[in-house]
C-alpha cells in the first residue's frame, strides 16, 4: 500500500530534513484525504513515531511535519476533530528539552 510506503519513510528518518521533509508530508496527505479509515491509521502511526524513544530524530522531524501538513489543510476539517487533541499534545510533548 502507498501509505505504509511514505510512512515507512518517515519512520526510517534516512530522507533529508530539509525544505520540511520535501514532499513527504504532502503524499501522504494526498493518500489519507481519500479515507477516514486511512487517515485514522496514518495519524496513529505518525504519533507512533514521535512519542517512540526508539526512533530517530530525523524521523520524529519527518513525522511532526508531516502532522503539521495534514493540521493546517483545510479539507481535514470534518476528520481531524477526533485527532486534534493528540495532534497538538504529540507536538508539545516533542518540544521538550533532553540535554
Amino acid at each position: 500500500m502507498a501509505s505504509q510506503t511514505q510512512l515507512a519513510v518517515v519512520a526510517a528518518g534516512t530522507a533529508s530534513t530539509t525544505r520540511r521533509s520535501a514532499a513527504i508530508p504532502f503524499c501522504i496527505l494526498a493518500l489519507v484525504q481519500a479515507s477516514p479509515k486511512l487517515f485514522a491509521y496514518a495519524h496513529r502511526r505518525l504519533v507512533d513515531i514521535v512519542e517512540s524513544d526508539e526512533t530517530p530524530d530525523p524521523a520524529k522531524v519527518h513525522a511532526l511535519h508531516t502532522l503539521r501538513v495534514v493540521v493546517l489543510d483545510a479539507r481535514q476539517t470534518k476528520i481531524l476533530g477526533d485527532f486534534f487533541e493528540l495532534t497538538v499534545l504529540t507536538a508539545l510533548s516533542a518540544c521538550k528539552n533532553t540535554e
